[in-house]
């Protein structure tokens, strides 16, 4: 099998006083280490199994991230009065609306966003794949 480069995030848990790891393209692909090292190499593991279980199952392999190609191009439909303010807002700094949103976007963090799971350390285990996502409590 051909290895697929997903992307993993990693990241130190107070709570669980170590290094976390998830893979965001898989769900419930989730596992922790003592050390950023031990944490990638734990979510490696993690991969190979979620991967392995998908497989089993006949189910289709995500496709990772550093695969996709965006255009830079999106459709948002927004309520028309926020509409009018963000054009206001934009005629008014003299730029295009376009230019705008991109700006706040930028400015906000968009570009960064990251969902940051809860997990405990006892619920992510060595190298956890379940391939379902962790409900919500």
């Amino acid at each position: 099998m051909t290895p697929r480069k997903y992307r993993v995030d990693i990241y130190w848990s107070v709570e669980d006083e170590c290094y976390l790891a998830e893979v965001p393209e898989l769900p419930g692909c989730v596992t922790h280490g003592e050390t950023v090292v031990e944490a990638a190499q734990n979510a490696e593991e993690c991969i190979e199994a979620w991967i392995e279980m998908a497989l089993e199952d006949g189910d289709p392999l995500p496709v990772p991230s550093v695969e996709k190609h965006w255009s830079g191009r999106f459709v948002a439909r927004i309520p028309r009065d926020l509409h009018g303010d963000l054009a206001i807002e934009a005629e008014r700094q003299g730029v295009s609306l376009n230019q705008y949103v991109v700006a706040q976007l930028a400015a906000s963090g968009a570009s960064r966003a990251r969902r940051v799971p809860r997990p405990t350390r006892a619920a992510t285990g060595r190298a956890r794949a379940s391939r379902k996502p962790a409900k919500a409590t």
